[in-house]
């Protein structure tokens, strides 16, 4: 299995996508040793909640055009590109800081995290109602070519997913505690 780095991820992320430091993650502490990101929960619900009242639908393939407009710029999008324009949306609140543009695609966002030292997590996490807020995804396979990714907060997924749009449903959901392969913590209690 190859080690990945920001170095390595970089053949699968373009340039103009790439954090290719960690300045925009906040950094390991004494006693939390692992990065992650300065993620306001609140701005999270609220950007779900206004997709929710424009009706926004699921498309795959389908991203967000402005990343960070408080309000959804689209009628459709796919997991990833949601949770690229949710993460955007939820780490813009610090004028002195740029927001966290992950890359677009499951595969690519599951290897940013890999790389840029986040804590990894197991799927019990996911039930907890501790505050944190993770990322979570299921590969492609053969049975299911298209992967998955979404957020979890207090049990609760934050995800745009077939049928339905962005929305949120409990993470015990059969094909999420079923299927999901690689979890990490995003962001810790600011």
């Amino acid at each position: 299995m190859t080690t990945l780095t920001p170095e390595t991820v970089s053949e699968r992320i373009s340039d103009s996508e790439r954090i290719s430091d960690h300045s925009a993650l906040l950094p390991p502490t004494e006693g939390y040793p692992w990065h992650s990101l300065p993620l306001d929960p609140e701005r999270l619900t609220r950007y779900l909640g206004a997709c929710l009242a424009q009706g926004v639908g699921y498309e795959l393939g389908a991203k967000a055009h402005d990343l960070g407009a408080v309000l959804p710029d689209y009628h459709a999008i796919d997991c990833s590109g949601w949770v690229r324009a949710a993460v955007a949306v939820a780490t813009n609140g610090n004028p002195n800081k740029a927001p966290v543009i992950l890359p677009d695609g499951s595969v690519c966002q599951n290897d940013w995290c890999a790389a840029h030292d986040l804590k990894r997590s197991d799927f019990a996490g996911c039930r907890l109602r501790d505050g944190l807020t993770r990322i979570a995804f299921i590969r492609a396979s053969t049975e299911r070519p298209v992967g998955h990714v979404y957020l979890v907060r207090n049990g609760r997924t934050l995800e745009s997913f077939g049928g339905h749009g962005p929305g949120s449903r409990p993470v015990t959901t059969h094909v999420l505690s079923a299927e999901t392969t690689d979890v990490y913590v995003l962001a810790v209690r600011l």
